[in-house]
């Protein structure tokens, strides 16, 4: 039996993905978006558990290109342009339907910035439990992330319907017996929760 439904956060709730911030960012600063992409792929795991700020990855950028003006108020705006203008809000509607049957949460990689963000904008605030990288150290596919979430929820794997839109965060949480489902578009997803039985 279904208790709860987890999604991811970019590609899933927003049609963003964190790619597209360092491409803006890129054009921004007039470097190319290819070197950016490479400097925080070197960079990500520090990112993505919280090891390394955005603050100090911006100085990072800075020293890098030899940038001097203050790039934080150009990355918070890629960041809200991007991730932020393109809400799927059908999806967040969506879960708040299922929240009258479901618990409903998210696990996702999110730098710090970008997690404070959303919280201030109140993204967050309707889901049961939110666990995010940057505030437990961990991050997906690792098989501790999807625990520690589980022991926040009090459910079991097989009771738990995971929702991602990259293939490669969904095989470690199907071994561990959740129903998963690769996130594509809206009406696949619903498609998808009504093959496992959701109530929508």
């Amino acid at each position: 039996m279904i208790k709860g439904i987890i999604f991811d956060f970019g590609g899933v709730l927003t049609y963003g993905k964190a790619e597209l911030i360092y491409e803006n960012l890129a054009k921004e600063l007039g470097i190319k978006p290819e070197e950016l992409t490479n400097l925080r792929n070197k960079h990500l795991n520090e990112l993505m558990t919280g090891e390394l700020k955005i603050l100090k990855f911006i100085q990072i950028i800075k020293n890098n290109f030899k940038i001097n003006k203050d790039i934080i108020k150009d990355y918070k705006k890629i960041y809200t342009k991007v991730m932020h203008k393109n809400l799927n809000k059908k999806m967040f509607n969506l879960a708040y339907k299922l929240k009258k049957y479901y618990i409903i949460s998210i696990i996702s990689n999110m730098p710090d910035l970008h997690a404070r963000i959303n919280r201030n904008l109140g993204l967050f605030s309707r889901f049961y439990k939110v666990t995010l990288s940057c505030d437990v150290g961990l991050m997906k596919p690792q098989s501790k992330i999807f625990e520690l979430a589980l022991k926040k929820l009090n459910l079991r794997p097989k009771e738990c319907i995971f929702i991602d839109d990259r293939k490669e965060h969904l095989n470690i949480p199907k071994k561990m017996g959740f129903k998963v489902i690769n996130f594509k578009d809206n009406k696949q997803l619903i498609k998808e929760l009504n093959k496992f039985g959701v109530k929508i």
